[in-house]
């Protein structure tokens, strides 16, 4: 099965100058625990800022979060895959990478921002239960 069958499609992003305050707004009303972080426009990716980074970064660090911005604590490396790959595939990365959640860029590789998936995309997409796990 394709990432693009499994995965929640979104151009939702964070942008560096936005303030923790208005990304976790932002998250909370999406319903979400990853924002990529791009440019205006929303195709050049900078990095990723999960709840995990708020809190560990700068809640736990005394930071404001009225203050502090995303680029100030997000993760600047972006593990990702691609929508044409397998679920297989994504989940090789995240078992890798020891993360839940994975940015998705297009078919065509030049690294636009289609999507995100989480691990339980991938293991319900491809019939992977708690019942064939046994």
């Amino acid at each position: 099965m394709k990432i693009r069958e499994v995965m929640t499609e979104s151009r939702h992003c964070a942008v560096p100058s936005m303030t923790l305050e208005k990304v976790a707004r932002k998250m909370r009303d999406l319903n979400c625990g990853l924002l990529p972080v791009s440019d205006s426009d929303g195709k050049k990716l900078s990095g990723v800022i999960t709840y995990r980074d708020i809190v560990m970064r700068a809640v736990a660090e005394g930071l404001r979060p009225l203050e502090t911005t995303a680029d100030q604590v997000k993760t600047p490396h972006v593990i990702h895959c691609y929508s044409d790959d397998t679920t297989s595939t994504a989940t090789n990365i995240m078992r890798e990478n020891k993360i839940r959640r994975l940015v998705v860029l297009d078919n065509d590789h030049d690294k636009n921002l289609c999507g995100v998936v989480t691990l339980a995309d991938v293991t319900q997409g491809s019939g992977e239960t708690e019942t064939n796990k046994q």
